[in-house]
Parts: structure tokens; sequence; C-alpha cells
């Protein structure tokens, strides 16, 4: 098991603990047994992720003590994993292509963020354009 992904996975069950209040129980016992399963394995970045989105879309004032505790439990809170994927969206624009089915499934993804970038969209629109024109000419 590689540390990283524990201390991860270990994040992710605080990270559930903050608005597992407002989830039904079974399907707060369901996030956790999926926590647990990939704890200390690649898969657990994409829960960390998912996690994060719904920290970041809480009201200011819980976004900013999730924030907090996460940071002070963890040495790191969920903008990390935000920031991440906006690096990681950076690159795939500044590059000016994409460059496997994973890449254009994560511009997808993007795409389907109400709260995205107006101006940040249309680069991605347009790189997907060229993507999927190229794949129905091969």
């Amino acid at each position: 098991m590689n540390r990283n992904y524990i201390s991860i996975g270990n994040w992710c069950i605080d990270a559930h603990g903050i608005t597992a209040s407002e989830l039904p129980e079974h399907i707060s016992q369901l996030i956790l047994a999926t926590i647990a399963k990939h704890t200390g394995k690649p898969a657990i970045v994409q829960i960390a992720q998912d996690l994060s989105e719904g920290l970041n879309d809480l009201p200011t004032s819980r976004r900013s003590a999730a924030q907090d505790f996460l940071y002070s439990k963890h040495g790191f809170g969920f903008d990390y994993f935000i920031k991440r994927d906006q690096l990681r969206l950076a690159k795939i624009i500044a590059r000016g292509k994409l460059r496997s089915e994973k890449e254009h499934r994560f511009v997808l993804d993007a795409l389907s963020d109400t709260t995205l970038d107006h101006s940040l969209a249309l680069q991605l629109e347009e790189l997907l354009a060229f993507h999927e024109g190229k794949l129905g000419a091969a």
C-alpha cells in the first residue's frame, strides 16, 4: 500500500464526516465502505476529488470551517484537489490538444461543471471539437 494513498484515505474519512449527517445513514455507510475499499490505492484520489467538489459547494462559513479542520488535521484541505484539476486543465489548454481518451473524458466532465469560467469553457470546447473531429476523420 502506498502511504500517500493511505493518508488521502484518512483525509476522505474526515472529509466525508463533515457532511455525513446530511445524508441518509445507508448512503453514508456505503460511502465509508467505498473509502475503506480504496484506501491505499490510486482510486482514492478520485474519491477525494468528488468529496472536495461537495465541500467546495458548502456555504462560505461551513466551507471555511471544513477547510480549516482538514488543514489542521491533515496538512491539506479540499482546495488541493480542486486546484489539481484546474492545473490539469491549464496544461491541456497550454498544450493545445487532447492526447488520450482519459483526457477527453476529463474535459467532458469539466465542461459539465456549471461554475466553470466561460472563457475557459470556450477554450475547452474548441479543443474537444478539434479532437472529436480528428477521431471522426480517422
